[in-house]
């Protein structure tokens, strides 16, 4: 039978995860009605038409002679960042533990919307060696073992295949540990560091760092791989 201590910590819990999604559904309700300056406006149709990720471009062109070519935008929001990229020959595929919370956020009608899928989840939803390229966009700090999504992403990924991080310097601190902001994700000549637990995110696996890009305000950052 469960304690009464047990059922507060659940009850805790929930009320955490209640306020943490509130908090995320607020930041995207903000973005999709042009509040926000900082990144794109999701109800915005024509900004949206010209989005890209030109970083990896030159790293994905070669499959993209392929026939069939599949994509996979971890954390996408309620639309993904590549939607652009999808043609006849390349699927575009975004997952998002919230997806089923983020129907009631407007986007624009070009945008690809998310199916409901956790990183630590990926492997068990999708077969090994699935993908071309596996993106994430200031999504990993929010995760609860961004180490293990880490995993399931290089088993999803075919080999040669393309994995990109991008992510805030140090967001958990920066947002001062609120809402689902547990992580600070740090760059190194090493790679990508979870800064508190000092794990390498890509330890364990034959990812290959082959480019990386800091940006001009420092306070954000891209890491390229490849699984060898």
């Amino acid at each position: 039978m469960q304690s009464n201590k047990d059922g507060q910590k659940v009850m805790s819990w929930y009320s955490h995860r209640s306020h943490c999604v509130e908090d995320e559904l607020t930041f995207w309700k903000n973005l999709s009605s042009g509040k926000k300056t900082d990144h794109y406006y999701l109800g915005d149709v024509e900004f949206c038409k010209n989005l890209r990720i030109y970083e990896i471009d030159k790293h994905i062109k070669p499959f993209q002679q392929l026939e069939r070519m599949s994509m996979l935008d971890l954390g996408s929001g309620p639309a993904s960042v590549l939607s652009n990229y999808a043609t006849d020959k390349i699927s575009v595929i975004p997952v998002d533990v919230l997806a089923h919370e983020y129907m009631q956020i407007s986007v624009a009608e070009n945008l690809i919307r998310p199916i409901a899928v956790a990183g630590e989840k990926l492997s068990e939803f999708f077969p090994d060696e699935y993908f071309h390229v596996v993106f994430t966009s200031n999504a990993l700090d929010h995760m609860t073992h961004p180490w293990h999504v880490v995993q399931n992403c290089f088993h999803i990924l075919k080999e040669g295949g393309v994995f990109c991080i991008r992510s805030f310097v140090r967001e958990a601190d920066r947002q001062k540990y609120s809402g689902l902001h547990q992580h600070n994700l740090v760059l190194t000549t090493d790679g990508v560091i979870e800064e508190n637990t000092r794990i390498n995110l890509t330890e364990g696996t034959s990812f290959e760092m082959i480019e990386s890009v800091e940006y001009s305000d420092h306070e954000s950052f891209m890491a390229i791989f490849v699984k060898q």
